[in-house]
């Protein structure tokens, strides 16, 4: 998705609209990316949908274009059920590319193949991991989605509001 709404991290509708009717056809999860920054996940019915992942490979050595945000993703660790649906969803920041806190983020575009840093995905300091998890955080709450993070550091994405009791249940 390399819609450029204003501002980027906004999840528009009709990505929102897109994203439901994946499920309509048969997708268990909808992970989205492109976009250069972190937009917000949900619960749809149960199946996770992460609107945008960021540019988890972006192939660019400009760091003055692009604030830190830009070079900031997260692995989604997902376990699903038989349908399809999350039981849980591990959430595992990263940086990459010219990112500040890599070494070598600020080499010139026309620096020597040698001296370019690896741009590869790399785990943050804690206290980037825990800005980058309180902004998704933020992003995820207006769709009834919480970040939920345990006292060792572990993050979890969790619906805030109950799942829809199936027409089928028995009590």
């Amino acid at each position: 998705n390399h819609y450029w709404a204003t501002p980027q991290e906004r999840t528009p509708d009709w990505v929102r609209e897109f994203a439901r009717r994946c499920f309509d056809n048969g997708a268990s999860v909808v992970l989205g990316h492109g976009t250069p920054v972190l937009q917000g996940l949900e619960f749809h019915r149960g199946h996770l949908i992460a609107y945008g992942l960021g540019s988890f490979v972006f192939h660019t050595h400009r760091p003055a274009s692009y604030d830190a945000g830009a070079w900031e993703s997260l692995l989604v660790d997902a376990d699903l059920g038989p349908d399809g649906t999350a039981n849980e969803v591990r959430l595992h920041p990263v940086i990459h590319g010219c990112h500040p806190e890599r070494p070598g983020a600020g080499r010139p575009i026309d620096a020597p193949a040698s001296e370019v840093p690896d741009s590869g995905p790399a785990l943050p300091e804690a206290r980037t991991a825990s800005r980058i998890l309180a902004r998704v955080a933020e992003l995820s709450e207006p769709f009834g989605a919480e970040v939920v993070t345990t006292p060792e550091g572990a993050a979890f994405l969790r619906p805030t509001v109950p799942a829809p009791v199936s027409a089928t249940a028995h009590h």
